[in-house]
């Protein structure tokens, strides 16, 4: 099993402005970034959100099974 972890800041200040608008320009972001893994092959294991200094860091933790590589015995 292979993992990786991604990780996305947003300023807290742009999507309180964004929520108050109803556009949601960095949730279509971070969507965007996980579906693309998902389509690679990755399974979200774990996911949440950390405010730090003013942002909001978005991250998920990915999993993916790895490939068994086919041992040429000649046969």
């Amino acid at each position: 099993m292979r993992y990786k972890t991604i990780l996305k800041a947003y300023s807290l200040t742009s999507l309180m402005d964004q929520t108050s608008t109803k556009k949601s320009i960095e949730i279509t972001d971070w969507n965007d970034t996980v579906n693309k893994f998902a389509e690679e092959g990755w399974i979200i294991k774990n996911s949440g959100a950390q405010e730090s200094s003013g942002n909001l860091i978005f991250w998920a933790l990915l999993a993916k099974e790895e490939q068994e590589e086919a041992i040429n015995t000649g046969f």
